[in-house]
């Protein structure tokens, strides 16, 4: 796999640009029990949320106070919640 920054090879992470990609990234997930999502956009919201639904718990990381922010504005956002009642999924903003 090669992925942007220099990751290639790196055990775990993932690309989704393909259904190649895409399958593979399913395989994976179906795999594991924990997962972190790296972009908060509606990509990255999606695939966290699928993890969820997959039973994973999902850390979901990005550049944006509120996950889909910058689509949909801070009110939107800023009512989603930020976990489940059972703890097992969480955002945040990345470092900068």
């Amino acid at each position: 796999m090669s992925a942007p920054g220099g990751q290639d090879g790196l055990a775990g992470v993932h690309v989704l640009r393909t259904l190649d990609d895409a399958w593979a990234l399913r395989a994976e997930l179906m795999a594991c029990s924990r997962v972190v999502v790296v972009g908060d956009g509606v990509l990255g919201t999606e695939i966290a949320a699928t993890a969820r639904t997959m039973g994973l718990t999902v850390t979901l990381a990005g550049p944006q106070p509120a996950p889909l922010e910058s689509q949909f504005g801070p009110q939107v956002a800023g009512n989603s919640p930020n976990s489940t009642s059972t703890g097992e999924s969480s955002c945040g903003s990345a470092p900068r």
